[in-house]
């Protein structure tokens, strides 16, 4: 069995700025809906190049951010798991010199 230590309070740090981070980029995709929709229906940008703006904006830009939105809610997902293993360590090996 490998040990390990894990100092618990920067990890926390940690989980809790991926979930910020999440909740940051969630917003982003809204926001770069709002644009998209306000470029569609206000014609604010006409022509080829206001098609390739919204188009880059829905095809390449908005899948980027769900992705790393994903990603950051995964590595929340890991620290919390990682935390949950050193508590119940911790706990576990409390018991035994109890007893």
């Amino acid at each position: 069995m490998t040990d390990f230590r894990i100092e618990v309070e920067p990890v926390e740090q940690m989980r809790d700025m991926f979930e910020e981070g999440a909740n940051q980029l969630e917003d982003t995709f809204s926001e770069l809906q709002n644009i998209v929709s306000m470029a569609s229906e206000g014609q604010a940008f006409l022509g080829d190049g206001g098609d390739a703006f919204v188009d880059a904006i829905l095809n390449v830009l908005c899948p980027r951010v769900s992705e790393m939105t994903a990603k950051f809610r995964e590595m929340r997902a890991d620290l919390q798991g990682a935390l949950d293993i050193a508590s119940g360590a911790d706990m576990n090996a409390s018991t035994r010199f109890r007893d």
